[in-house]
């Protein structure tokens, strides 16, 4: 189960604007679900806009990881943390009976079932109990869901703890995502190594090592980063190469300097570079088959950003079933705004007033993988479905719209906080929530 691409990359979006439609909020946030009905009226309303989700469970926390480079205590867990799993799915018995990987396998597959609502706090569950039995890449994928708050809320110290395991358990990058979310004493431990390693012609330790001077605070420096990001590049880690662009145009390179590390590292066959290339010609207005080219490019090496665009311009060239195809995959593989364009792609195919479950369902994965519109959307169908609306779980996703700055959605709170709809009025709650508006740039909710 892969949550999200290489930590690397998550501070590369000033490389490339994201375009209105696939990130109507210029927010860059990724994906989960549950839903149901819209009617006409909300339907109207809701084209515009884009995906949303519901509260999150809170699964058991992890023990503190090991200082040690041996493996730690296994996280905190029930006796029997699956007991309470009601699953018709071979794989739950070996799964109970110690087998990691069949627990973490059906936990990547209940995540995305339609069929299952609860599919997501089930799948944080086994994901546990994969990580208890000491398989890596569950472990890692656990501190990915704490420090991205996918289903859970947001917690830095348990996504150090689960990536200091799985680098324990043997997982090589999240030794980078422990660092990454950790502080300096972390840095101390690994920067001597890395810097040997690169010296040795290790291009992974050299990106390691740079982005650490990178994100680490107390110790950036980025003229430092830079040289170990030419040698990265240098020694063909694409990866680097890429994050040689960012750090030179945060340097403020020239652009076509940074283009062509961005090009290299598309030519290595490295997806996301690819995709950043093709924002940025987006950006540039450049002639629109090229973008697609690199969009194309991006998706055929598996970058899930790429595919979610370049099946856009499928869905505008009435190829809507391939569009649709690499959508449901991307959200598959925990991408919210493919998510919200799948379930998008289904608005108006509904009879009469049902929304198709599609539709509802990739709606709410996206919420729940902040994809704040997403919440929007959800609030503005509980609050008007038809003969039995929802105020409170309407107020519900308005709160967590709010908390994702969507502006709107904050103006919305505030008003059913005046009103006491959907729950207790909340004269305060409601200023709070209008000088949140106000502060992400809405001047109409300011005082």
């Amino acid at each position: 189960m892969h949550l999200r691409l290489s930590r690397h990359l998550r501070d590369l979006k000033h490389l490339a604007r994201e375009s209105d439609v696939h990130h109507p909020q210029r927010h860059i946030i990724k994906l989960v679900g549950l839903l149901t009905l819209v009617i006409l009226a909300a339907i109207a309303l809701i084209r515009a806009l884009a995906p949303a989700e519901d509260a999150p469970l809170t699964p058991p926390a992890p023990a503190p990881a090991s200082a040690e480079r041996s493996p730690g205590p296994a996280p905190d867990a029930p006796a029997d943390p699956l007991a309470a799993l009601e699953l018709d799915d071979p794989r739950l018995l070996p799964c109970r009976q110690g087998d990691a990987r069949a627990c973490h396998e059906l936990a990547t597959s209940i995540a995305f079932d339609t069929t299952r609502q609860e599919g997501l706090p089930q799948s944080l569950v086994l994901l546990h109990r994969a990580c208890e039995l000491e398989l890596a890449v569950a472990c890692r994928d656990l501190g990915i869901v704490y420090e991205e708050g996918v289903g859970v809320d947001l917690s830095p110290e348990l996504a150090r703890d689960f990536y200091q395991r799985a680098c324990d358990l043997g997982e090589q990058e999240a030794c980078l995502d422990a660092v990454g979310v950790g502080t300096t004493a972390g840095f101390a431990t690994y920067a001597p190594r890395w810097q040997a390693q690169c010296d040795e012609g290790d291009p992974l330790a050299c990106l390691d090592l740079a982005v650490a001077l990178l994100q680490t605070a107390e110790v950036r420096d980025p003229q430092r980063a830079h040289a170990l990001l030419e040698r990265a590049c240098q020694l063909n880690a694409p990866e680097g190469c890429l994050r040689l662009a960012a750090l030179q145009a945060e340097l403020g390179h020239p652009q076509e300097e940074v283009n062509a590390q961005i090009a290299a590292a598309c030519d290595q066959g490295y997806g996301p570079a690819c995709t950043t290339l093709a924002q940025r010609f987006s950006d540039a207005n450049a002639d629109p088959a090229t973008v697609d080219t690199y969009y194309a490019r991006a998706c055929e090496l598996d970058d899930t950003d790429g595919c979610a665009e370049h099946a856009l311009r499928l869905a505008r060239t009435d190829q809507l079933t391939e569009a649709r195809a690499l959508w449901e995959a991307g959200c598959q593989r925990w991408h919210g705004y493919s998510c919200f364009h799948h379930a998008h792609s289904y608005l108006n195919t509904g009879s009469g007033q049902l929304a198709p479950p599609e539709m509802v369902f990739g709606y709410e994965r996206a919420c729940t993988l902040n994809v704040p519109v997403a919440c929007y959307n959800l609030a503005i169908y509980y609050n008007t479905r038809q003969p039995d609306p929802d105020f409170a779980r309407g107020r519900t996703y308005l709160e967590r719209a709010c908390r994702l700055d969507h502006p709107q959605g904050c103006v919305f709170l505030a008003q059913m906080r005046t009103n006491g709809q959907g729950g207790p009025a909340d004269r305060a709650g409601a200023q709070e929530a209008r000088q949140r508006a106000c502060d992400l740039g809405d001047s109409a909710a300011c005082p």
